[in-house]
């Protein structure tokens, strides 16, 4: 059984229809909507990094080097970079995701999910609002929920990863990141809803 098939097999309920199955277009890292937050990050994680390598240089400047130095430096300069790898990260698990569209359900299927089925869902009928964004031509993003409304940039993306959640820790609001419009058109015609559109 293929990716695909296990994503369907696994999230489609008994008595529910699967009316749209697409995978979020590829977008580039440093694309208008993620520069500026993602160069921040890159720069930051950096300058965390040399700091930490050159406090602690300073304060063994007089101690003879020891094996487990080596391993400290790594450990220094390791930690900040993970923060560095974030949007690659993202953009990694964002790509393997399988979206899906059903008569009761919004959908976004990724291993990765902390969830039993391995997936992100919410029912449509409890889906206060439904908002499209436009971002470039031929492409936009679906957000479901007003929860997510607010969020941009790097804060949106990683939405559509985890979901929007609400004080309680409830999932309140899912991100279809990137899609042609042809397939945001089929999503919001299966809604049967009015969806703002900004």
């Amino acid at each position: 059984m293929d990716y695909n098939e296990l994503a369907s097999a696994s999230v489609i309920r008994e008595g529910e229809t699967l009316i749209w199955k697409g995978k979020t277009s590829r977008y580039e890292l440093l694309d208008e909507d993620n520069k500026k937050g993602t160069l921040l990050i890159w720069i930051a994680s950096a300058a965390v990094a040399i700091v930490l390598v050159i406090m602690y240089a300073v304060f063994t400047a007089d101690l003879a080097f020891a094996p487990e130095q080596a391993v400290i430096y790594a450990m220094l300069v390791g930690f900040p970079l993970i923060f560095f790898v974030d949007p690659i990260r993202d953009r990694a698990a964002i790509s393997k995701q399988i979206l899906m569209v059903t008569d009761k359900r919004i959908i976004i299927f990724h291993k990765s999910t902390n969830t039993e089925s391995g997936a992100l869902s919410m029912n449509i009928a409890n889906i206060d609002n439904v908002r499209v964004e436009k971002k470039e031509p031929g492409f936009g993003r679906i957000l479901f929920g007003s929860a997510t409304f607010e969020a941009k940039g790097l804060k949106l993306r990683r939405m559509s990863i985890v979901g929007a959640h609400d004080k309680d820790d409830k999932l309140a609001g899912m991100v279809y990141y990137r899609l042609p419009e042809s397939d945001i058109a089929i999503i919001c015609s299966a809604l049967n809803r009015e969806v703002e559109a900004v």
